[in-house]
């Protein structure tokens, strides 16, 4: 992993979804998202504790960041990955968006990161395994594991809001 400094988070209260739908359809959904706010506030809460909050432990920040921007590679989603792209270094947010790693945890995890986004059903306990021989411990794999799940939540609610955004 590259040791340059990452770049500053985004403001905490500004809402990342809004701000990857862009302001004409992130307008246009907004009378339906403002019908759950909680929904809104908490899946943007969310996005805060994993991808903003400092951390020293495994995983970091960074590399959390990293694995979201992998993932929104992988399922093509150009504006999510820009946003995540944006939180890191770009030496390292090029190595993640093109596969290019050489660090041994972050390429692990963003192997699992492909596992578990393009083909989840192949994913075994080897796969665990595997994070563990790099030196993740259970609380670690768990992170991970809910990190790429909130992203490939984020990039199903883009794309819904898309589709409602261009019929608005």
């Amino acid at each position: 992993m590259t040791t340059s400094s990452t770049q500053s988070p985004p403001n905490s209260t500004a809402d990342v979804l809004d701000g990857v739908l862009g302001a004409r359809l992130a307008g246009a959904v907004s009378p339906l998202r403002s019908v759950r706010p909680a929904v809104a506030e908490h899946t943007q809460r969310l996005h805060d504790a994993l991808f903003v909050a400092p951390s020293a432990d495994l995983p970091t920040r960074e590399q959390l960041v990293a694995v979201a921007l992998r993932v929104a590679v992988l399922a093509r989603q150009p504006a999510l990955a820009e946003h995540y792209s944006a939180l890191l270094p770009e030496d390292l947010a090029e190595a993640v968006a093109t596969g290019a790693v050489h660090d041994p945890v972050l390429a692990a995890l963003l192997s699992h990161a492909a596992l578990v986004t393009v083909d989840p059903s192949s994913a075994a306990r080897s796969a665990i395994e595997t994070l563990r021989a790099v030196g993740l411990s259970e609380a670690a794999i768990v992170t991970v594991s809910q990190a790429i799940g909130f992203v490939n939540y984020q990039i199903r609610l883009v794309a819904g809001y898309t589709l409602i955004g261009e019929s608005a």
